[in-house]
């Protein structure tokens, strides 16, 4: 039965097609090629671990789809919020002139205002360029003159320490960019930040938007907004010219409509396990296969955060493929944990094994809106008084110490005094064999939010510490209670979809 016939049965609530659904077993996805296709996107829905008939109804309804951001779904009850009327028509374009690297991305316009989302690279800036290297005797000299306690006592040992924002300057200065590529935090303790100048001209006049950036010192994120355009966008509608300008490099922007879809299933093939609900549509660039992660959250989950395992020796668990008989794991570039891509160009599999090839997303990352709290005693010989467990709805954390806090993190560095701060060992013990403790928060020391204060955690499987503190608390014995809040969950059933 394919993913079209399985939602049409869901819709009849038919018990026999809710077991089918509830079914542990793997199976591929049927999924009827688009031509106009351009990304992998993965849709998510459903509630935690059982399947419900309000989740199977609304899974048939109607869908806007805004590419790059999200699926709003439509109800007899309830409109979506449909800002976006258009997105970019056309695959990511790069261009590079050999210092600087623009991606365009994706762009988006509303009644009002227009996005565009792009990347910049400095390819200009290397190790060699933002360092200079001293010796450790110079170094613990620039301490000392500085007031400054941190000594290096090999002082034969020679290190890198990053240019200043004047010696940075010349850089770009030498690199031909400084008309476009600016130094925006000269103090940050970090290390130098960047910003990249644009021009977004609309309909020919130019405008200079505002920006939401991310990313490091080398590789920005970034989305120029202009605002309050309504006139010339009601005038040019999916025809409004835009060109993005960074530098010497310029990109021409075509836009088509938001569509909507009758049906999740008509975005991508669609898989589904626990009333979570996946859908992906694949977009080559040569022999690079790009995936773009999306969610629509039916859970008692607050929120879908993405599709990666941080395991204890540093590796990930990321979404894989497997095709011509290889297993290849997707490579992934940061971001909020839904983009990945798979680089095959070495690989040599023919066009019949990539339409053979099945995507595999073992991990569903989720956050639970719920909170605990721990009430403790700190007795005035330091030991500590603490209940055997705290329960949380998907697991027991079952603590076995707490002390002061670098008795269990010895390096916690979270406050001026971290003498004065409270440590937690625990076993995060799961209630599902499928769903697994992936963190919390843990704060509102004696029940109040506001103040300063920090939190250091360490894990190794399901063994967990955790160290806090409260500015404003001058003794242990001022410290009663913690609030654990918005856990995360790492659900493990795989999600499989034949690319055929």
């Amino acid at each position: 039965m394919n993913r079209e016939e399985f939602f049409r049965k869901l819709g009849d609530i038919d018990p026999e097609y809710i077991e089918e659904a509830d079914s542990p077993a793997k199976r591929p996805v049927l999924w009827k090629k688009r031509a106009a296709a351009a990304a992998i996107f993965i849709i998510i829905a459903g509630s935690a671990l059982s399947t419900s008939d309000s989740v199977q109804a609304a899974i048939r309804r109607l869908f806007t789809f805004i590419p790059g951001q999200t699926i709003e779904e439509q109800t007899d009850s309830v409109k979506p919020y449909v800002g976006v009327l258009y997105s970019m028509d056309q695959d990511p374009m790069t261009k590079t002139n050999g210092k600087v690297t623009v991606t365009l991305q994706n762009a988006y316009v509303d009644a009002y205002n227009v996005d565009v989302v792009y990347k910049v690279t400095l390819d200009f800036l290397t190790e060699e360029n933002m360092k200079y290297t001293v010796s450790a005797s110079d170094f613990n000299k620039m301490m000392e003159e500085q007031g400054k306690d941190y000594r290096i006592e090999d002082e034969s040992r020679e290190i890198s320490l990053p240019k200043d924002a004047d010696a940075m300057q010349l850089v770009l200065d030498e690199n031909g960019v400084s008309d476009y590529i600016k130094i925006m935090d000269k103090d940050n303790r970090w290390g130098i930040t960047y910003g990249a100048e644009a021009t977004l001209n609309i309909a020919g006049e130019d405008y200079t938007p505002e920006y939401y950036s991310g990313g490091s010192a080398t590789e920005m994120n970034y989305s120029a907004h202009v605002e309050y355009i309504p006139d010339v966008i009601k005038q040019y509608g999916a025809d409004l010219p835009i060109t993005l300008t960074v530098g010497d490099l310029s990109f021409d922007i075509k836009l088509k409509p938001i569509e909507t879809f009758d049906s999740v299933d008509d975005i991508g093939p669609t898989d589904i396990h626990n009333n979570i609900s996946l859908t992906a549509v694949p977009r080559w660039d040569n022999d690079v296969l790009n995936v773009k992660l999306y969610s629509l959250n039916y859970s008692e989950f607050s929120q879908v955060y993405g599709f990666i395992q941080y395991n204890d020796d540093g590796s990930r668990t990321l979404p894989y493929l497997t095709i011509g008989g290889q297993t290849i794991a997707a490579d992934y570039d940061g971001g909020d944990g839904t983009e990945f891509y798979f680089d095959l160009s070495d690989c040599g599999f023919t066009d019949e094994e990539k339409a053979a090839a099945e995507l595999h997303v073992p991990i569903v990352e989720v956050l639970n809106g719920e909170e605990a709290v721990i009430d403790f005693k700190v007795n005035k010989d330091g030991t500590i008084d603490f209940p055997e467990k705290v329960s949380l709805k998907y697991a027991d954390l079952e603590i076995t110490n707490m002390a002061a806090g670098p008795e269990i993190i010895d390096d916690f560095a979270g406050s001026r005094d971290r003498e004065v701060s409270i440590g937690i060992e625990f076993t995060a013990v799961p209630k599902q064999d499928n769903v697994i403790f992936g963190g919390a928060n843990f704060h509102n020391i004696n029940g109040k939010g506001a103040g300063g204060g920090g939190s250091c955690t360490e894990n190794n499987g399901s063994e967990w510490k955790v160290v806090f503190q409260r500015d404003g608390l001058d003794k242990l014995t001022d410290y009663h209670s913690v609030t654990i809040s918005s856990p995360t969950y790492l659900i493990t059933d795989e999600y499989v979809f034949s690319m055929s």
